[in-house]
């Protein structure tokens, strides 16, 4: 590859270190709060869907670093409108992080306010509600340092 391939190259990407660390980072979070029981437990729908958006979606803005999305037509598409593409998928996958977030802490708060909720199911409850919103801030983390 000659020095002006390489350039073309890096030019052309859609995408940043930093965006690509930020859905690594997001995606091994949603990953961890996937393995607890805690939204499942209570049968949580309005934390499950949102969570379950969520990782579809951050899977999703994952394909674009990698180069799995690109079609003969998306290939043909300027590097600018990738980009767009690869952060509206984050920060439609921050968004239902966040949602996802809400979800949990609402279930927590109705099984403390009922006195269902066993010591370790509601710190269940608080790590998986601390996951999704780790994972929603480094979305809109790297959604924001990425605007130009």
């Amino acid at each position: 590859m000659t020095t002006e391939d390489a350039t073309t190259h890096k030019t052309n990407t859609p995408h940043t270190p930093r965006e690509v660390r930020a859905l690594i980072a997001a995606g091994l979070a949603l990953v961890a709060a996937g393995c607890l029981p805690a939204p499942s437990g209570g049968y949580a729908f309005y934390a499950l869907l949102p969570y379950a958006a969520s990782v579809v979606l951050v899977g999703l803005a994952g394909m674009v670093p990698l180069g799995l999305d690109l079609k003969r037509r998306e290939a043909q598409r300027p590097s600018s409108e990738r980009r767009v593409s690869l952060r509206a998928r984050m920060l439609a996958a921050a968004l239902a992080g966040g949602l996802a977030t809400i979800g949990e802490l609402v279930q927590l708060l109705l099984m403390g306010m009922s006195g269902t909720g066993s010591t370790p199911d509601m710190l269940a409850c608080v790590l998986f509600a601390l996951l999704c919103a780790g994972a929603c801030a480094c979305l809109i983390w790297a959604w924001k340092s990425g605007r130009s």
